[in-house]
């Protein structure tokens, strides 16, 4: 059955354009071969000051390097990246991104090198909502992010994310028994009765949450 396979994407590999695409065909198509040909995610968060850059194979994380937020994040980025190709040389198959809520210069230098390099890759560009990056495994939780203008981003575990003034988010959250935050000093003056935990974002949480959709990013 191998050995038919193999010739099957042989003959099928000239009309097919990018190895991404080849790899998908044969998940389709021939599910053995997967372990042959592993998937690579590029993963780029920098919505907050727990950034983070890291790559993903087959749900296993080969590297993870966190990231400092700031000036200084368009420069650092560059440079881990460089790095990771030389410890884990292309090609990729993939790159999910984080798409906030976060400050606008984190999300917009993280976005540009994204595109940048899955243009240059001719690679697909995924995205997810941030506080995916900074959820518990399982549930019932919550994810809770300072909104700087006004109450509280608020993932929980059983709904959509959404924004609430923060006399809502202290009732809103009482419901759920973890309550997770990347920077609980400045969110727990506005919930002083409930215990938060400090987390920092899973590249796996995030990538098993991309999806392919138009990237619009989402400020705080």
């Amino acid at each position: 059955m191998l050995a038919r396979s193999s010739r099957f994407f042989d003959q099928r590999r000239g009309k097919l354009r990018t190895q991404a695409q080849r790899k998908k065909l044969r998940r389709i198509f021939c599910p053995e071969l997967t372990i042959l040909f592993p998937m690579k995610t590029l993963v780029i968060e920098t919505s907050s000051d727990s950034a983070l850059l890291a790559l993903v194979q087959d749900g296993q994380v080969l590297s993870s390097v966190p990231l400092p937020g700031g000036p200084t994040l368009s420069k650092t980025l560059g440079l881990e990246i460089k790095k990771l190709l030389t410890s884990y040389p292309l090609p990729y198959d993939q790159i999910v991104l984080g798409t906030g809520p976060g400050s606008y210069t984190g999300l917009r230098v993280g976005a540009a090198m994204a595109q940048a390099l899955a243009f240059g890759w001719n690679i697909p560009l995924l995205t997810a909502c941030s506080l995916f990056a900074f959820a518990p495994s399982s549930g019932p939780f919550a994810v809770a992010l300072d909104a700087r203008l006004g109450g509280l981003y608020i993932l929980p575990s059983d709904g959509p994310a959404q924004k609430l003034p923060t006399t809502e988010a202290l009732s809103f959250l009482r419901r759920y028994p973890l309550i997770t935050t990347p920077h609980p000093h400045l969110i727990q003056p506005k919930l002083p009765d409930l215990f938060l935990v400090h987390t920092h974002p899973d590249p796996l949480r995030l990538v098993a949450e991309a999806a392919d959709r138009p990237l619009e990013l989402l400020y705080l």
